[in-house]
């Protein structure tokens, strides 16, 4: 298994940009599309970014999920890395939608407010504009997920 000095001969790790660079060029490091994380090949394995930049900082491998607050895949600023359960990593996911938590139901000709807990979709009610919609969802998310509600 892949240890912190091991890593540490290999890379160097810039926490203002939350970057890791290979000390000696073995080529470009694997990206991943944008539904994808930045991966890194050591020693014959294939690695997560942020996992390896957990390693690096704290010496140890992450023992749940590792979240990014912010939502951005790609800010491995130690910062905004967090351990987190799988659920709470749920949480924090990016809306698929233009407003997280609101659709458009054309059968009422309103805009619903909705939110998953506990992997059941809980109703909010029914609106006339989305904003009211997401406000109405960005309240029951603090509520429930407190430091882990994405408002976007």
């Amino acid at each position: 298994m892949l240890t912190r000095n091991r890593l540490r001969e290999l890379f160097d790790y810039d926490q203002e940009t939350g970057e890791l660079a290979r000390k000696v060029p073995t080529g470009r490091p694997r990206k991943g599309s944008k539904a994808r994380y930045r991966r890194h090949n050591v020693d014959g394995v294939d690695y997560y970014e942020h996992r390896l930049v957990w390693l690096y900082v704290y010496g140890d491998w992450p023992t749940k999920d590792i979240d990014h607050i912010n939502g951005d895949r790609y800010d491995n600023r130690i910062d905004n890395l967090r351990e987190v359960t799988v659920a709470q990593n749920h949480m924090n996911r990016r809306a698929k939608s233009f407003l997280k938590g609101v659709t458009w139901d054309k059968r009422k000709r309103k805009w619903q407010a909705q939110i998953m807990l506990n992997k059941k979709q809980g109703f909010l009610g029914y609106f006339d504009c989305p904003a009211a919609a997401h406000m109405a969802y960005q309240i029951a998310a603090d509520e429930k997920f407190g430091a882990f509600a994405r408002r976007a």
